[in-house]
């Protein structure tokens, strides 16, 4: 059972990844000017004891983006996973936010339940969406610059 909803996890965040990188993307570039890089962002707690399921997430990630830029999804544009382990630690987490804030990433992913409320206020005041596989409706209503992969548990019961 917890396989199952691993992998609907898994491909709800890769579905929603395909939606948002292609709606992020600059458009395409000419062959004069070259290739065009654009940086996304991975927060997650890669070691520590949130560990075995972010692992499968951020494997998943690298997959996806490494398919992508294979295949040439979007001609020109080259996409760059950045991600930082956090160890579920809420400053490494704060940290790692500020920094990819910083250098202008257009994108940020994370499923660090801990930092949720306050990458939401920060996603808000820098106008960058933020991404999370989590179902709380508090995170995302009401509505803002956190976005979740799938509706809240009391929206899936209803529907």
């Amino acid at each position: 059972m917890a396989k199952g909803k691993m992998l609907r996890t898994i491909l709800a965040i890769a579905l929603a990844a395909l939606l948002v990188v292609t709606a992020c993307a600059p458009a395409p570039t000419g062959p004069a000017e070259g290739k065009k890089v654009v940086e996304i962002a991975y927060i997650s707690p890669a070691t520590g004891y949130a560990a075995s399921a972010e692992q499968v997430v951020l494997a998943a990630f690298e997959d996806y983006f490494r398919y992508f830029n294979e295949e040439g999804t979007i001609p020109g544009v080259t996409l760059d996973l950045n991600w930082v382990d956090t160890q579920t630690m809420m400053p490494q987490a704060v940290s790692a936010y500020a920094r990819f804030v910083e250098r202008g990433v257009p994108l940020i992913f994370t499923n660090q339940t801990n930092a949720l409320a306050t990458f939401k206020a920060k996603a808000a005041k820098d106008e960058v969406p933020v991404m999370t596989a989590s179902t709380t409706a508090g995170l995302v209503y009401p509505p803002g610059w956190l976005y979740s992969l799938a509706p809240t548990y009391a929206e899936q019961f209803a529907a």
